[in-house]
């Protein structure tokens, strides 16, 4: 993903850690966690942005999770 990619460009425009408080607050600690709230609500923003299923952002924040973790260090949209 280039540097000026639009996720990457949201990125930067958005201070991000202004949500994690909020969206913090509603998550539920029970169960098996998934994904931190931040990244579930960037999920749903994708969602939303590119005309996406659940199905479909679950499948590809797995391969951006797995991604990041080859590549650690690199500042991605979905790394919290």
């Amino acid at each position: 993903m280039s540097g000026d990619h639009w996720l990457l460009k949201i990125k930067r425009l958005i201070d991000w850690s202004a949500f994690e408080l909020p969206l913090g607050s509603l998550y539920s600690h029970t169960g098996r966690p998934l994904h931190p709230p931040l990244v579930m609500f960037k999920m749903l923003l994708l969602e939303q942005w590119c005309y996406l299923w659940d199905a479909e952002v679950e499948a590809q924040t797995r391969v951006i999770e797995a991604i990041i973790r080859t590549r650690k260090g690199r500042n991605r949209f979905m790394a919290t």
